[in-house]
């Protein structure tokens, strides 16, 4: 564990399968989420705060709605991930957490990213 708490997990290959989930308990299921630095010229980190473990996506959309990554991992409590960001042009993204459920992964928080 990091000195802030949070533990670095390497992004892992997960298939959405969450039984017994619903829509009200995928909403209270992130409990934070941040994104910094904003602007950012190399990478970003994710901070998230799940209250259960859970499949997790992390999905950046330009401002013009083009995929740019697709990120699948199982997702334990607090965690950091560091995105790279330095192939983007620079421009305003859109970062989409989701979590798994039985009828597909279901939207919980959408951050706001910069690229210089």
């Amino acid at each position: 564990m990091d000195t802030d708490g949070f533990d670095t997990v390497p992004p892992k290959p997960v298939t959405f399968i969450t039984p017994g989930t619903n829509s009200m308990s995928e909403l209270r299921l992130i409990s934070r989420a941040t994104c910094y630095p904003i602007p950012a010229k190399e990478a970003v980190t994710l901070e998230v705060e799940l209250m259960n473990p859970a499949a997790l996506a992390i999905d950046v959309f330009s401002i013009q709605g083009q995929k740019k990554t697709g990120i699948r991992q199982v997702a334990l409590g607090k965690f950091q991930y560091r995105l790279d960001i330095s192939g983007y042009p620079s421009g305003i993204y859109y970062i989409n957490l989701a979590v798994g459920s039985e009828s597909g992964p279901g939207l919980i928080k959408t951050l706001k990213m910069i690229r210089e």
